[in-house]
């Protein structure tokens, strides 16, 4: 991280996003504004704390019913989902 042409909050955001990736969520996304994994070239502005969606996505990912592979998941979030 380059701490001349970074401040600190931008500093802080990435850090977090680097976190947050190495927890198993990679991809940003367009479509959820408050999220930290929102990300635009011209936003401007930088997460430096999680969203609630972002914890649930976190909660869901970590769940200790959640199943690993992708026919497994969609049956067991929609347990999960359906309990909470």
């Amino acid at each position: 991280m380059d701490k001349r042409r970074t401040n600190l909050r931008q500093q802080k955001s990435l850090v977090l996003e680097e976190v947050t990736q190495s927890l198993g969520l990679g991809r940003d996304s367009l479509k959820f504004t408050d999220s930290m994994r929102f990300e635009t070239a011209g936003d401007g502005g930088f997460a430096t704390e999680y969203s609630d969606l972002d914890k649930e996505v976190i909660g869901l990912l970590y769940h200790p019913e959640m199943a690993v592979g992708p026919n497994k998941v969609k049956h067991v979030l929609k347990d999960i989902l359906s309990n909470n």
